[in-house]
């Protein structure tokens, strides 16, 4: 071997081939490549080549070009913004913007609200809502994000502004905050038709007529209007339905003390009564007003007489 004819190497300039060195054990090669470690790079300079250091694990090289991390990190050839040892590229970085996930999320620059520790904008989100699928009570439901009252698929509106949700208001184009439902047949009271009588022209004409004292009344329209109240009043009694009348000389006064039924009931009858009087197809207020003119009118009709 003859450094001076340049048949053998001396990387390490003490006038020794290196070959030499080795043999001798006056260098080191600990990858058996045939040259000194100390002729080879050794970035993190620990006496080791960094290709040893990174194929005994010694020091990792994540982005595979040779150079243990510490040295990428040390020349600012990677950068750490998290500054947990790793460079940011050997890093999650689902959405692809340099920057790994975590330090997205730690920054705010992305939103983690199922706290798994990857951005939202990676995850699902089924129907567009900006709202991951995970966090989204309502996943196939762009337009809610819980199932509220209605439940997912339905909207919670409320048409009538009545504080109940149309999906369970009884009488949802009509305000009954206090969903009543006499009959018990879903129908809240105001919007319920079932049933109902509406009062003809005829039995309002009576009606007038009778309040009124009208003696020239249509004697057609007065015995309508009388033969339904008194049907009505049977009801009340719990009597058979009789045509010659019979009904009406409850309401009258009596001959000696002046009063009439209406002086006498109880106030369990006068809710009955009118009971009988909503069977004409009534509300409540209609039904009172009806009662008080029919007796009113009675009674100045007899008087009259």
């Amino acid at each position: 071997m003859d450094l001076a004819e340049q048949t053998s190497a001396d990387c390490n300039g003490n006038g020794v081939p290196d070959e030499c060195d080795l043999a001798d054990a006056g260098s080191a090669d600990a990858n058996g490549n045939g040259i000194p470690d100390e002729c080879e790079p050794d970035c993190n300079d620990n006496g080791v080549p960094d290709g040893w250091d990174i194929t005994t694990g010694a020091s990792a090289d994540c982005t595979g070009n040779g150079v243990p991390d510490e040295c990428d990190l040390a020349s600012g050839a990677a950068s750490d913004v998290n500054t947990n040892g790793l460079p940011d590229a050997c890093e999650p970085d689902c959405n692809d913007n340099g920057v790994p996930d975590d330090w997205d999320i730690a920054a705010g620059t992305s939103a983690d609200c199922d706290a798994n520790g990857r951005p939202d904008e990676c995850q699902a989100d089924t129907d567009g809502d900006s709202v991951i699928d995970p966090c989204d009570g309502c996943p196939d439901d762009p337009a809610k994000i819980a199932a509220g009252v209605c439940g997912c698929g339905a909207a919670d509106a409320d048409t009538d502004a009545d504080g109940v949700p149309d999906c369970i208001d009884n009488c949802p184009s009509t305000p009954n905050p206090d969903q009543a439902d006499r009959d018990e047949n879903g129908i809240g009271d105001l919007c319920d038709q079932a049933g109902r009588v509406v009062p003809d022209s005829q039995f309002l004409g009576g009606l007038i007529d009778v309040a009124a004292g009208n003696e020239d009344a249509d004697p057609e329209s007065r015995e309508y209007f009388m033969d339904t109240l008194g049907r009505a009043v049977d009801a009340l009694e719990g009597g058979p339905v009789e045509e010659s009348g019979r009904p009406f000389a409850s309401l009258l006064e009596d001959a000696e003390s002046g009063r009439t039924i209406a002086d006498e009931l109880t106030p369990e009858e006068e809710e009955a009564l009118l009971e009988a009087t909503r069977a004409l197809g009534l509300c409540p207020a209609a039904s009172t007003l009806v009662l008080g003119l029919t007796l009113l009118g009675l009674r100045r009709t007899r008087r009259r007489a």
